[in-house]
């Protein structure tokens, strides 16, 4: 299943377009496996759980539930998703038949 993690996470929609990017992701907790697109992949790090920021006062938006905390990289804050949250919400157990059914 491919899932727009733009509209997911309640942001204003964008056009389509060649830049974007697909990425699989998988829990660690069940056996869910999906695709997001993405608008663009900056790289993939691993963190540290002392890297986190909280994301109290500096992250606004629906989404803030989604996340694990911010990180600061290369000067500019980075919200860090928390994926076995997104992929274990309602918005996404909506689709679950899907997925039993592939």
């Amino acid at each position: 299943m491919v899932v727009d993690l733009r509209s997911l996470l309640g942001l204003a929609a964008v056009e389509s377009s060649a830049s974007q990017w697909l990425i699989v992701v998988r829990s660690t907790l069940e056996e869910i496996t999906t695709v997001w697109i993405v608008d663009r992949v900056i790289g993939v790090r691993c963190l540290a759980a002392g890297d986190l920021q909280p994301t109290s006062t500096l992250a606004t938006g629906a989404f803030t539930r989604f996340l694990n905390g911010i990180v600061e990289y290369d000067d500019q804050l980075v919200a860090v998703l928390d994926v076995n949250r997104v992929l274990l919400s309602p918005e996404m157990r909506q689709f679950e038949s899907t997925w039993q059914a592939a």
